[in-house]
């Protein structure tokens, strides 16, 4: 388990990639978004932001594959 401090770390590092425009939020998703907006080292709800970070890292990991048209394989 980490720390509220390596935590705090992984979620700040998405800043510039959300002011760059490289993550994109649904705008249905109110309650998601204003705990990611409202994110700082003391609040009482990090686990949107948190996820966020997830989704990225399992995203970035998939940079490597290929996908190809599934006609083409048969």
């Amino acid at each position: 388990m980490h720390s509220k401090g390596q935590k705090h770390e992984r979620i700040i590092s998405l800043e510039p990639e959300i002011k760059k425009g490289h993550i994109l939020f649904n705008a249905d998703n109110i309650r998601y978004n204003n705990q990611v907006k409202d994110y700082n080292r003391n609040c009482t709800y990090d686990d949107a932001p948190d996820s966020l970070y997830g989704a990225v890292q399992l995203i970035q990991s998939f940079k490597s594959l290929k996908f190809y048209d599934r006609s083409l394989l048969f």
